[in-house]
């Protein structure tokens, strides 16, 4: 009777865990007028990375949320733009109005259900050359 309890509950375990972890990478457009940083113009800073809701660590005063985030979809490309041009510009020493995105990956947190839990971005970052 033991045993079969015991690998009940050992099968439950291996599901919840298997369940939660990252998701294949989803890819935004950046924020700049020209999808390009090579562009005339833009100064390329560095790569820069940004997270929200379960497993983000807390880092610059961002991130380390102890509630996971319980979306039913994807947020809009904006939530991740916001998060990752704050970041570039604390990181960098920029005005953040000039900060300029390359192209964004977004990876995902879910649950079994599909729940979004929490998400994790990378993108380029730029800025405007002075004029």
């Amino acid at each position: 009777m033991h045993a079969k309890v015991l690998g009940t509950v050992a099968a439950l375990v291996m599901l919840a865990l298997g369940g939660c972890g990252l998701s294949k990478p989803m890819t935004y457009p950046g924020t700049a007028s020209t999808l390009d940083l090579r562009e005339a113009g833009i100064i390329v800073l560095g790569e820069i990375e940004g997270c929200r809701g379960a497993y983000c660590p807390s880092s610059h005063g961002e991130g380390g949320q102890e509630l996971p985030l319980g979306l039913a979809s994807e947020p809009p490309a904006s939530s991740y733009h916001i998060v990752l041009r704050k970041r570039a510009a604390a990181q960098f020493h920029v005005p953040e109005q000039e900060v300029r995105l390359g192209e964004v990956t977004v990876r995902y947190y879910r649950e079994l259900d599909g729940t979004i839990i929490g998400w994790k971005a990378t993108a380029p970052a730029g800025r405007l050359a002075a004029r």
